[in-house]
């Protein structure tokens, strides 16, 4: 008998369903750092079934049980082990998932769909086409996803200087500033304490122009 052939719902105290759940996608060499070899191969091919299952949903249980035996080389019985796993994995991690509504939806409109097209009635199918175009969102263009990350943070430098806002300077603006104060400070104002922001700006503002060395 070939490890392939076994059915590794248990293995000592490792259960298929749990380590399926928690460890799905985790690489070939993760899994294979602590799990049995035969229950590595298991949560392979769960991997690959639920993968295809989403992408596939009208496919019907019997069919991707052969797919399986083919692709794996297993038995009928571990096929059909790795499909009680797969079937309880869509349900226990997508019951309030996208993918898994998508999926529901998507078996469900098929054999709607059958049933109207077999009793030939237009408007019931012109309802659920209508219904799958909103459901999938396909009367709508693609989202493009805009790349935030590449969007760099502008340096801010505070600065006293006018024209920087294309003003003109105020000639003597030191001594009438003191001339304002001296006329309106009394002891009933209040210096203001101010705290500095704590951030680092060189962690901010540290990308230098290698020509110069000045923030970019």
């Amino acid at each position: 008998m070939k490890a392939s052939d076994l059915i590794p719902s248990k293995i000592g105290n490792l259960d298929a369903l749990t380590i399926c759940s928690t460890r799905l996608f985790d690489s070939r060499e993760e899994l294979e750092a602590d799990l049995p070899a035969v229950m590595v191969e298991k949560v392979i091919r769960v991997r690959e079934v639920y993968s295809y299952w989403l992408d596939f949903p009208s496919k019907p249980e019997n069919e991707i049980v052969q797919w399986l035996m083919r692709g794996h080389d297993i038995k009928k019985s571990a096929a059909y082990d790795d499909m009680r796993v797969v079937t309880q994995l869509l349900g226990k991690i997508n019951t309030h998932s996208r993918d898994f509504h998508r999926w529901r939806f998507y078996e469900m409109f098929q054999d709607s769909y059958k049933m109207a097209k077999g009793k030939c009635d237009v408007n019931a199918m012109a309802k659920l086409q209508a219904n799958y175009i909103k459901a999938f969102q396909l009367d709508q263009e693609d989202v493009v996803e805009n790349d935030w990350n590449r969007i760099k943070v502008q340096p801010f430098i505070m600065t006293t200087d006018p024209t920087v806002l294309g003003l003109k300077p105020i000639p003597n603006i030191q001594e009438k500033m003191r001339k304002l104060r001296d006329k309106y400070w009394t002891e009933d104002v209040e210096a203001v304490e101010v705290n500095p922001a704590e951030f680092n700006e060189d962690e901010i503002f540290g990308q230098k122009d290698e020509t110069n060395g000045k923030p970019l």
